[in-house]
């Protein structure tokens, strides 16, 4: 799934999608943020499982075997995390980006909540496809937060989350450019909490909430790191 970027990198899957049948390359055209291309990729998706996989390779693919061991649990998405036992940065972020990392999270936990998650935004995630669609449907943060409403959602939804250690790279030049997102973090939590709000009170998209709280582990759902 290409955010219509510009350094080729579609090009590049065209190519490949000739001699690999089983392909498809899918551009947006324009850039409108990772998670609106994760949202048109989504909806195409026709095999059983989606995985969430950055272009950079930060997380090698091999790290899916970890993965393996849970595909029959009912009802649960897993999520690569640089934070839980079994993780491993291979090359550490510099001094700046790790305090702007936790800065983020404090902000995350305090706006949004999911205060059980370690990491909602490694860039490595496996979903069941028909819990994908349902997640992703209804999305409205385009940009490179969507992580934060998808497992808002999944948590008030009441489906499983499965936070699995994973090795990760720091990949120079790859990341979203943090000067000029941190001031906007603040306010896209908001409206991603503004978001989970309203569609709780609607009771169209979330089913069997009623009052707004930290989407945290309800009764029914539960949450596991390994």
């Amino acid at each position: 799934m290409d955010d219509g970027s510009t350094d080729g990198t579609f090009a590049f899957c065209q190519n490949y999608e000739k001699t690999h049948p089983t392909i498809r390359a899918i551009t947006l055209g324009k850039n409108s943020g990772k998670g609106a291309a994760l949202k048109r990729g989504i909806g195409d998706a026709k095999k059983d499982w989606v995985l969430l996989y950055d272009a950079d390779g930060a997380t090698p693919i091999k790290e899916l075997e970890k993965f393996l061991p849970f595909l029959n649990e009912s009802k649960t998405i897993l999520i690569g995390s640089r934070d839980v036992p079994g993780a491993k940065r291979v090359i550490n972020q510099n001094i700046l980006r790790q305090k702007l990392g936790l800065l983020f999270v404090y902000f995350r936990k305090w706006i949004v909540g999911l205060s059980h998650i370690q990491d909602t935004q490694c860039g490595f995630k496996l979903l069941p496809t028909s819990i994908a669609k349902s997640l992703f449907d209804h999305l409205q943060t385009q940009g490179f937060l969507f992580d934060v409403e998808i497992l808002g959602r999944a948590q008030l939804m009441e489906i499983n989350i499965r936070e699995i250690g994973v090795q990760w790279f720091d990949v120079p030049k790859s990341k979203v450019s943090v000067f000029r997102e941190l001031p906007k973090i603040p306010l896209t939590l908001f409206k991603i909490r503004k978001t989970l709000r309203k569609d709780i009170l609607s009771s169209h998209t979330l089913e069997g909430t009623a009052n707004w709280k930290d989407p945290s582990p309800s009764r029914n759902a539960a949450y596991h790191h390994n």
